[in-house]
């Protein structure tokens, strides 16, 4: 599930602790249950057993087949799974290097023909996943956010399944819309429906990026399989 579905299954596991009539945002839901930032097994507890024994998804398959065919090879990630990798593993015959701390991210200058996944706010094995805002920008600080820029400088992005309200990666996007040398490609943004395009810090990603002749393209509302067979059905 993204946020929404992990606020609604918190509702459901902690009813005592969030209202099911509430509307809350997703460290906010978090925080209610588990105050602070001193609670980091409890919720890595919480998304291990919440990804335990999923199946890899069809959606994950596919970027698998996309990145087997030499589609693209760098990708970002929030999300804590390892259904990336085991799609990879199943999918793909080339290899793959995950980056998961800031000592680990490269300059892509070094960087071979290998396939390069960043996780951006940790993984599900380790305490230090990154729900809360404060974490969010601990975790992409000074390697991550260089790779960001370095992986992307002359690049374009193709952005699937992220609402645009992570300010951690928000950030990263606003100051590499300013800068002449990256995201000249351009973005190509999935949207999920017409809602996401109401989202204050996307508007003005957009505004940033058509300031600077950068292009910016919304595609759909569409879901991320449409979208991915559409990929695969052109290349």
């Amino acid at each position: 599930p993204g946020c929404n579905g992990i606020i609604k299954i918190l509702k459901e596991q902690y009813p005592e602790k969030l209202k099911q009539n509430s509307q809350y945002n997703y460290d906010e839901a978090f925080n209610f249950i588990w105050p602070g930032l001193n609670h980091c097994s409890d919720r890595r507890r919480f998304f291990e057993d919440l990804i335990a024994g999923k199946n890899i998804s069809l959606e994950h398959k596919k970027i698998a087949h996309l990145v087997n065919r030499g589609f693209f090879n760098v990708i970002f990630t929030p999300n804590f799974d390892h259904f990336i990798e085991l799609s990879l593993l199943g999918q793909s015959s080339r290899p793959f290097r995950v980056h998961l701390y800031d000592e680990d991210a490269i300059p892509s200058n070094y960087v071979d023909t290998m396939i390069h996944i960043f996780k951006l706010h940790g993984d599900f094995l380790f305490d230090d996943l990154a729900n809360f805002p404060q974490e969010m920008v601990q975790r992409i600080n000074k390697n991550m956010w260089e790779s960001f820029h370095d992986y992307l400088t002359g690049k374009s992005l193709i952005i699937l399944g992220f609402s645009g309200r992570d300010d951690s990666i928000m950030n990263i996007l606003y100051e590499m819309a300013d800068n002449p040398y990256e995201l000249n490609q351009g973005i190509w943004w999935v949207i999920h429906n017409n809602d996401d395009l109401k989202n204050p810090k996307l508007q003005f990603l957009i505004a940033k990026l058509q300031q600077n002749n950068k292009k910016f393209s919304i595609v759909g509302p569409t879901d991320a399989i449409s979208f991915l067979d559409e990929i695969i059905y052109h290349f």
